[in-house]
Parts: structure tokens; sequence; C-alpha cells
């Protein structure tokens, strides 16, 4: 069973998209993150399916055949922009990657972070909430991109369960039901920034209380 990732191992994955990670200066860079900066602010005002690669040109005040050149595809713009909000999520993530927290409290702890940043990720809130528009993507998306971002999602999560209870000792099926099953939760958190959702409770009360009582039970002191 894989042991939790090292932060340096996760920013080289994700910098293997979006925006790369080298020269600002470089004028294909540039022209890059100006797409991408444009895309996100397109899919989050007008939605995924209202916004043209014509819309992202000119908002970034480049040609449309500039776009072409660094994506194949708005899907495959899309989830760059997916990615690059990843990157910015990942530091407030930092504690989890760089303290030596016992593998439940790092379960704990993942999941209070995660209700606490959606309110500042819109695009990763629209995915976690089944946003039709966004969910679109999903399915125009390249088979191979869509395999990878798949697969990485449940490699995380099997690395971030390793470890926890008798996870480690499960059959590998059990294993995978239950990384399927986290990664359900995961995809139905968004809805838990509504007050109602959550019964009265503050968001950081509410995101210990949650996280306590999937990883050590209703009873737990």
């Amino acid at each position: 069973m894989a042991g939790w990732f090292k932060y340096d191992e996760v920013t080289a994955r994700l910098n293997a998209f979006g925006a790369p990670d080298g020269d600002p200066a470089d004028p294909k860079q540039r022209t890059r993150a100006r797409l991408l900066r444009a895309a996100a602010a397109l899919f989050e005002q007008r939605g995924y399916r209202h916004t043209s690669i014509e819309d992202i040109a000119r908002e970034a005040g480049l040609a449309k055949g500039t776009v072409y050149v660094h994506f194949k595809s708005k899907s495959e713009l899309c989830f760059h922009v997916l990615i690059e909000e990843k990157k910015r999520l990942l530091e407030r993530f930092q504690p989890l990657f760089r303290e030596a927290l016992a593998p439940a409290e790092r379960v704990r702890r993942y999941l209070e972070l995660i209700l606490e940043s959606l309110s500042v990720s819109p695009l990763t809130l629209k995915l976690l909430t089944g946003d039709r528009e966004l969910l679109l993507f999903l399915e125009e998306l390249p088979a191979d991109l869509r395999e990878q971002m798949l697969t990485q999602q449940g490699d995380g999560v099997a690395a971030l369960l390793a470890g926890v209870g008798h996870f480690d000792a499960l059959g590998a099926e059990e294993r995978q039901g239950r990384v399927a099953a986290f990664q359900g939760l995961l995809y139905s958190m968004g809805h838990l920034l509504e007050a109602r959702s959550r019964t009265g409770l503050e968001l950081p009360q509410y995101a210990r209380q949650l996280a306590k009582i999937l990883v050590d039970g209703v009873g737990a002191p």
C-alpha cells in the first residue's frame, strides 16, 4: 500500500499541467498564463457551455488561433484551469505533507481543509456540487486526460487512507470500494457550504465534527 505523497512529488505532478513552472518572462509561458486566467474568469462567470474559444481569446486580448497553439480544445483548456486552481489549493494543504501526522489525524485535517477551502476555489466548488455545465467538460475531455485525472484522484485518496485503522489489511476489492466511497463523499461536500445543510453549525465546527465521525466513529471522545 502506497504511503502519503511527499509535497514535492505532488507539486511536480501538478506542474506538468496548467502554467509551466519555469521562466515567467518567457513569452510563451506568459501567453499561456494569460489564456488560463481569462478562461478561469469566464468559466466562473458564464459557465463552461456558454464560454467559447473565441470568448477566451478576446478576454485574453489574443487571436483565436493562439489558443490552439497551447490547447487542443476547450475541454483540455478547462482541465488545465482546474489544475491551476488545485495548485493554489495545495499551498493550504502544505501542513498535511510537511508535518509528521498520524494517518487518522491527517484524514481529519484533510476533510476540514477541504470544506474550509471550497469557498475560495470557485471552479472546484462547481465540480463538487455537480454543476451540469462544468461536468460537461469531463464528457468532452480526451480519453487519455480523463483517465489520467480519475486515476490520479483514486491514487491520491488511496494514499491518504493508507495506515488508517485496518485499511491496509483489507482485501483489494474492499479497499477499492472505500476509496470510491470516500471520493463520492468529496463530491458531495460542496453542498455543505450552505448553512441549512450544516443544521446551524458554523463551517469550522461542522468540519471538525464531520471529520471526527468519519474517521473515529460516532461515539469517539
